[in-house]
């Protein structure tokens, strides 16, 4: 138990020094940030064939919320989620709709065309 408390101690004051000195920079211990986007959304768009103004979402929500209501023409749903259920009318109501995951839809056909207005994610 001693060795090893000798061995992070070392540990600790070799990075502290390094650090110090610019060799290491301080935040290379902590987690990387490499800039993704959040997994597990549903990314809407409002013409077919994932053309025009984009909206990505990561919650069950209403689209009332984020003016794109009635607005959704084609999609493309993360392979990180288990479903979708697209909804006509706000507060998951009204005709539906449930695609799996990993899917990308060019055009969401002539009875969903500009008509969803919420949607539920089921994540894994």
């Amino acid at each position: 138990m001693k060795t090893f408390r000798t061995v992070a101690l070392i540990f600790l004051i070799c990075t502290l020094c390094l650090s110090g000195c610019g060799f290491i920079p301080l935040d290379f211990f902590e987690e990387e940030q490499t800039g993704e986007e959040e997994t597990g959304c549903v990314t809407l768009y409002k013409y077919r064939d994932f053309q025009g103004e984009s909206l990505r979402v990561c919650e069950s929500e209403d689209l009332l919320d984020r003016d794109f209501n009635d607005q959704v023409s084609s999609l493309s749903v993360d392979c990180s989620l288990r479903a979708v259920t697209f909804y006509e009318h706000s507060n998951f109501s009204g005709r539906n709709m449930t695609v799996g995951g990993c899917l990308e839809i060019d055009y969401v056909g002539h009875e969903f065309d500009n008509q969803i207005s919420s949607l539920i994610l089921y994540k894994q």
